[in-house]
Parts: structure tokens; sequence; C-alpha cells
């Protein structure tokens, strides 16, 4: 069971509450650890924003500005920690067609999945997946 370590809240001047849950994380189980939350919390509610990766959930009702800046910024934060502690450059380069498993995974779609959830994290909103080239602030 993953819990929250920390919770933190940031006010934007339109009110909206953007939510931060930290996330302690274990290297051998990155992708199902996100994949749990996901699943746990499109359940509960799949209405609003919610980004997942492997050390936070960031969730706010609407996604504005504050919320995909906060976004970029704690996807950089997990992608300098991912890199320092488990995964240089080299070993993500290698692992580029696979990740989960230790197999080549064919499928494009289930390879940016499997990779999303270990290193750049996934965004929904309303409970749809949005692809990075889609992101608001694009």
């Amino acid at each position: 069971m993953v819990k929250t370590t920390v919770m933190d809240a940031v006010l934007t001047k339109a009110d909206t509450r953007v939510v931060i849950q930290r996330h302690p994380t274990d290297f051998n189980t990155l992708s199902d650890d996100v994949k749990h939350r996901i699943e746990t919390t499109l359940n509960r509610n799949s209405t609003g924003c919610v980004y997942f990766n492997p050390a936070v959930t960031v969730s706010c009702p609407t996604p504005t500005p504050e919320f995909i800046r906060i976004v970029r910024m704690e996807q950089g934060r997990w992608c300098r920690h991912a890199s320092i502690t488990s995964f240089p450059k080299h070993v993500r380069r290698t692992a580029s067609n696979w990740v989960g498993g230790g197999e080549w995974i064919k499928n494009k779609y289930d390879r940016y999945l499997d990779r999303a959830l270990c290193f750049t994290g996934i965004l929904f909103i309303d409970g749809q997946l949005i692809l990075p080239h889609n992101w608001p602030g694009r």
C-alpha cells in the first residue's frame, strides 16, 4: 500500500487548490505503484486534473496555469532524482524500448505507458489520458 508522506496545498489566484501528495518510491515496483494510485484515484473521482509519477500525485479541479507549472516542476524534480539515484542517461537510453519486466515491448502505446509510469509521469483530465504533446500550455 502506498502511503502519502507529505501533503502540500498551493492556492492560486482563482482560489483553485493544487494539492501535492508525496509518496515513498520503491525502484523495484515503480510502475506498479503508479498504476495502483491511478486506478484508486480515477475509480474514486474521474473529474478534474491529476498528474501521477512515482514520487507525487498532483491534483486540481481545472487545468490552471499554476497546476501545469507545478506539474512541470514536480516532473523535473522526479527526473533529476531518478537520474541521480537509479536511471542515469545511459541506462535510460538502453531501457527506452523496455522498462517493465525487462522484456521488449513491441506495441508503441504500451511502451509509452510503461516508460511514462516510471519516468515522465502521466496526466489525466476528467478521466482522459492526455499525451504530452497535448498538455495544456504547450
